[in-house]
């Protein structure tokens, strides 16, 4: 290992308040509601850290789930949902994953008391994060039927790029005057530069630019952020879809990496080599806006590029599962 203390600094909270249903609360959303999926509580049963037989095979239902419902299906279902209409018949088990993740996600923010020190993450779906700290509560590309209802719950938002996987109007619309981040809308906090800098109370964020392909050269923002509420000062390195690790150049290591597990980054180098963070969270996983045989990428990838990495801890987190950094 290449660190000392580095399982002190790391630890999972995945299956915390997830084995059963979330408690009753006026501010859960209840729009649709949806019972713990039996795929994602055996998952939450489990720890991303230890990838044992029985996560494994809560992994390959939920893979076959997906695989099940194609992305056309999908995007109907998104369309009912944005319109505030509950879709027709059942929800498919793979959206109640979706749901119920939303759920827990904001169960968790309003009930669990903040973090005294270091930060907490939340992977939401694909690459989207929510954070929290002390005295924050942010998110990073996060996407979602209902993604418009964690305005109300944060401070500010980062986006890295305007393709719809990363990027909800909907969302941006409901933050309303809080701050959002982005390369492409037009605000007082559009990243126009190749470095820039930004301060919200004592979270630092450090933006740069990369691309996302040959047509697309300067079309992603690589997100730098430094905890600085807490005393740990932990620090997130958000590379949204990145493509060339050589435009990846973090000011210090960081604490915890986010690359796109498949979008030409050499991820092994950055984690080995260059980056050199104490944890990777492997992201853009299973995204169902994409057709089953091109670009949604399957769980078993995930976990094929964790194992490649070996000087830094190297996890592949689910929906609805939580991260601490102490």
């Amino acid at each position: 290992m290449r660190r000392t203390g580095r399982r002190a600094f790391i630890k999972t909270i995945a299956k915390a308040g997830a084995a059963v249903l979330l408690p009753a609360c006026k501010s859960r959303p209840t729009k649709p509601t949806v019972e713990e999926p039996p795929a994602l509580g055996a998952l939450y049963k489990t720890s991303p850290f230890k990838v044992n037989g029985e996560r494994l095979a809560a992994l390959d239902k939920i893979q076959s789930l997906a695989d099940a419902f194609e992305c056309d299906k999908f995007k109907a279902y998104c369309r009912e949902a944005e319109c505030g209409r509950q879709p027709g018949g059942e929800i498919p088990e793979i959206m109640r994953n979706a749901e119920f993740a939303l759920d827990k996600i904001i169960w968790s923010m309003e009930n669990l008391p903040k973090p005294e020190r270091g930060a907490r993450l939340f992977l939401l779906y694909n690459m989207g994060y929510v954070i929290q700290t002390p005295t924050a509560a942010f998110a990073v590309d996060t996407v979602h039927p209902r993604v418009e209802m964690l305005a109300p719950r944060l401070d500010f938002l980062l986006l890295t790029h305007r393709h719809t996987d990363h990027y909800s109007q909907r969302l941006v619309s409901a933050m309303g005057e809080k701050p959002v981040v982005s390369n492409f809308i037009s605000n007082r906090h559009k990243h126009v530069y190749d470095e820039q800098f930004y301060e919200f109370g004592k979270i630092s964020v450090r933006a740069t630019i990369a691309h996302h392909g040959k047509t697309t050269p300067r079309f992603v923002s690589v997100y730098e952020i430094s905890c600085d509420d807490s005393e740990t000062r932990p620090r997130i390195l958000h590379a949204g879809d990145a493509g060339k690790w050589e435009q990846i150049k973090p000011q210090k290591a960081p604490d915890v990496f986010i690359p796109h597990v498949s979008v030409g980054l050499d991820i092994r180098k950055c984690a080995d080599e260059t980056v050199k963070p104490k944890l990777v969270l492997m992201s853009h996983l299973l995204e169902m806006a994409h057709p089953t045989y091109k670009w949604r990428h399957p769980l078993k990838l995930g976990l094929k590029k964790c194992g490649q990495i070996k000087n830094a801890t190297a996890i592949m987190p689910f929906w609805g599962e939580r991260v601490d950094l102490a």
